[in-house]
Order: C-alpha cells, then structure tokens, then sequence
C-alpha cells in the first residue's frame, strides 16, 4: 500500500505533501486543482515500482529509470516529460517522493524542464512495492477489451495507459476454486446491483443475469464498471495488498447506484482494500461520510484548492471539517435560485 507522495514544482504543485489511510481516500477540488495528476502520478510510480526487483545495480537503476519516465510520458501524456515540471521563468526541476507502509520499497526521482524521456532516480528502493496497483479511469472498459490491447501495442493513439494496463488485468482469467469467504459477500453485492455475473467468452465479456447472457455492450455503461470491479477481484488482480486509484467513481451512474457503489467502496475498505479516489459528486461524499459514521470508519478526504497561483493540500477525516467543498458551494448556490 501507498503510504505518501510528496510532490515538488510537478504541475499545479509547487509543494505538496500527502498521507494516505490503509482504507479510503478521497480526493476533491474544483476542476485544474490537479486531482487526477494526483492520481496518475501515484498509480504511475506504484506501478512501475511493482514491476522492480529490488536490484541496486547501475544496470537495473537505468532500466528503473527509463521505467519511470516512460510510466509518466503514458499515463499523463505530456508533449515531453520537461513539460510536467511547474511553469515558470528559467529552468526548473520536478521532484517526486512516493513511501510505502513497506518502507524498503520507498523511493525518489526527479527531472528537469528540458528532459525528455529520462528521470534521475534520486534514492533507490531495496525492494519492488508489494503489489500492482490497479487504476480505473472514468470511462468504463469492458466494452473496449476486444481488440484494444493489440489496437494500443500497434498504432498511435492519444489514450493513456490506464486503459491498457486494466485491459491487462482483465486478461487474466477467474482464479480456481471458490470465492474465498471474505470478498463472497461484497461480489454477491456488486452482482445484485448489475443484475449478474460478469463472465469472459470468446475474447469478451457478458453479464450472467436471469434472463440469460447478455454482451457487455449492452449494459449500462455504470453497470459494466462495477461488472469490471467484481472482474478484478474474482481473478486476484485486486486484493488487499493492491491499490485501486479509481477517477470519478460516480460517472455514468445515477444515485442510487452510487449509493450502492459507495456501500461497496466501504466494504471493500473493511477488508482490507485500498482505494484512493477523485470526485466531483457531493452526493457520493455525503454516502461516504455517512457510512464513515456507521461502520466507524475513517475516510481521509484530501482537499485541493488553488492559492495564488497554486494548489494547496488539506487533509481531514470528517467531511464537516474540509473548509473548502466545491461542489457543496455550487449545491448551495443552485438551492438559492431553484423553485417549483
């Protein structure tokens, strides 16, 4: 699991530093506050993190390296990697500190504002971290699956990783067995809201539901999320050494379905899950803080707000403490001027 990222002159960030809860994490602020950088440049860093094998040689360094400025040059698609270093006169430098509650497997890197492909690995991990994170973005992929792992290897196209790199979880097949009885409830849950089991075919996938089997294609495009989610789990790439980061939960699904997903997120949490997440819903924070206070527990909101030309951090664990809420402000405001 993550444990903080500390960001230095990287975009909107001049400097920030962020702490991450076991559990549930949440990211708000108005739009150009920098939450889904947040986001990327987490998920880019475990992931390619993962992928090492705690090799200290030069030869490892430099491939480690590559790794990272490659993972970053995918995952936020910058003309060149200089151009995610904070804008300002003269040449400037970016740096990234990502821990990890496995401390051996922190490390830092940086790079300037002419590189191109290439970071300085400033501290090095001893080990790789525990696990591939998983990242869902706001467009749902099951749809996608036929043919775009090979689509995305072959041809230039202006998608970003993310996209790829869950088609690359969803590839690996349901494990063996019976579902194990700690996450038998949560997926009977995800398939009581999307009507059935989400099955893999003849290279792509269907829902299961009484009537029979129905294409991916034809469900509701929230549905198929959570058909993805309930994928994940039954074929071991999210468990609880794994971190979901997952960009605007809510899209696609009205509210009482994001209640049902918030209930979802919360139980997963209970089991020992991760996720870190990005939203713009105030009806999904209201969800969340609620089940916070039933189950008694904690929810760490991270706040990002701009302050004279920069985004700045608070972090609470009550959504009554966070001074700065922009969709509660816009709620209040349209309640001023709404009638019936």
């Amino acid at each position: 699991m993550i444990k903080n990222i500390s960001l230095r002159s990287f975009t909107v960030f001049e400097s920030v530093d962020v702490g991450f809860n076991p559990g549930m994490n949440v990211i708000i602020g108005a739009n150009g506050t920098g939450k889904s950088h947040l986001l990327k440049v987490a998920y880019s860093a475990c992931y390619d993190s993962a992928k090492t094998n705690g090799d200290n040689s030069k030869r490892a360094k430099a491939r480690f390296q590559t790794q990272l400025a490659d993972g970053l040059n995918a995952v936020l698609q910058p003309d060149q990697l200089g151009r995610l270093v904070s804008r300002r006169p003269g040449r400037n430098r970016a740096e990234v500190r990502i821990g990890f509650e496995q401390a051996d497997a922190d490390f830092s890197f940086s790079f300037s504002t002419n590189s191109q492909t290439d970071v300085r690995l400033d501290t090095s991990p001893e080990s790789a971290a525990p696990a591939t994170p998983v990242f869902f973005p706001p467009k749902e992929i099951l749809s996608w699956f036929p043919g775009f792992q090979q689509l995305y290897q072959n041809r230039e196209i202006k998608i970003d990783r993310t996209y790829a790199d869950l088609c690359d979880a969803l590839a690996l097949p349901l494990l063996r067995g019976p579902r194990t009885r700690r996450s038998a409830p949560l997926l009977s849950q995800i398939e009581s809201v999307t009507g059935g089991l989400t099955i893999f075919q003849n290279g792509q996938f269907y829902f299961d539901i009484p009537s029979g089997k129905m294409e991916a294609t034809l469900m509701a495009e929230g549905l198929r999320k959570l058909g993805t989610l309930g994928f994940l789990i039954g074929n071991g790439s999210l468990d609880t050494e794994t971190t979901l980061f997952w960009d605007e939960p809510e899209a696609n699904l009205n509210p009482l379905i994001i209640q049902e997903a918030a209930k979802i997120m919360m139980g997963l949490c209970s089991l020992g899950f991760q996720i870190i997440c990005a939203t713009h819903s105030l009806f999904l924070l209201k969800e969340l803080h609620i089940l916070s206070n039933e189950l008694t527990q904690p929810v760490n909101y991270i706040s990002l707000s701009t302050h004279m030309g920069t985004t700045v951090v608070e972090q609470v664990d009550n959504l009554g403490l966070v001074t700065d809420i922009p969709s509660l402000d816009a709620d209040l405001e349209q309640s001023t001027r709404f009638q019936i």
